[in-house]
């Protein structure tokens, strides 16, 4: 394994070593997220990165093409007998993101039985300080990030549990970090406003808060995928190395967004739990 996982360890293993995350079967993730997509790409990426780590070593940048030559050896050795478990990875990530959604689900299920008054509401929050330049890149620590989030939601006295993760997209000439959400509530426009307390508006790109009526689960995996990969290779190949390389220094699980829920495991699944207060 490229490294040693530090938070949610079994969960991480718990993933990795289901076949079962790696198939079409497990749940539809769109046509933009099939396992023939995910092998494709990986393909791609790689040839990507031989390019970029042949660039790094021509340019005398070292310990730039070192890193980037660990990832696609990584990926190459990569395969249904050994996965890496990685978010480079886009048929790892794909997996991950199969897992999250899955569990994200069963949670949001039983909570609409539980509370029958209540919606399922889709949040997604745009802060205007997650504008990156790929150079950039170097510094987001996507940890760091989620859990400047969280210290967010948390001071706008969000106490309701919430299941979301965070997202890169790639907007014009620059990439926007950017956060996806499932909660319940009674009230939409009372959290809306709530979260935009949260979340100000300044002026500089999109309105960052738009909260919507969830009709059925179909966001869920939409939300759980971390990158849009298709479009990004479409439109910013040349800054794929970058975000691979910021990638790579965080963990699948690291990537959610779980406020007041425990996360587990049990019979090869993730588990989603609300905590009691």
């Amino acid at each position: 394994m490229p490294l040693l996982w530090q938070t949610h360890r079994l969960a991480h293993e718990t993933v990795r070593k289901n076949p079962g995350f790696f198939c079409d079967d497990c749940l539809d993730l769109g046509s933009n997220f099939t396992t023939e997509k995910a092998c494709e790409r990986k393909a791609e990426i790689i040839d990507i990165l031989n390019r970029a780590e042949r660039s790094a070593r021509r340019n005398k940048h070292a310990g730039r093409a070192k890193a980037i030559h660990q990832i696609a050896r990584t990926l190459s050795k990569c395969g249904p007998s050994t996965r890496c478990g990685t978010l480079p990875c886009p048929e790892c990530a794909r997996a991950f993101q199969c897992a999250r959604a899955v569990a994200h689900s069963k949670l949001a299920a039983e909570q609409q039985v539980e509370c029958p008054d209540q919606k399922l509401v889709f949040a997604t929050i745009v802060p205007s300080r997650f504008f990156l330049n790929p150079a950039e890149l170097a510094n987001l620590n996507i940890t760091a990030a989620n859990r400047w989030f969280k210290d967010r939601l948390r001071k706008s006295a969000i106490r309701r549990p919430v299941v979301g993760s965070i997202d890169i997209s790639w907007e014009g000439d620059r990439f926007q970090v950017h956060w996806h959400l499932g909660m319940m509530t009674s009230n939409r426009r009372a959290l809306n406003k709530r979260l935009k307390s949260a979340f100000p508006f300044d002026g500089v790109g999109k309105k960052p808060v738009v909260v919507k009526i969830a009709y059925s689960h179909g966001f869920i995996p939409y939300s759980h995928k971390v990158i849009e990969a298709h479009d990004i290779l479409r439109k910013a190949r040349r800054a794929v190395p970058d975000l691979l390389l910021a990638l790579n220094r965080t963990e699948p699980l690291s990537t959610m967004v779980l406020l007041n829920v425990r996360l587990s495991t049990c019979n090869g699944e993730l588990v989603l739990r609300p905590i009691s207060r």
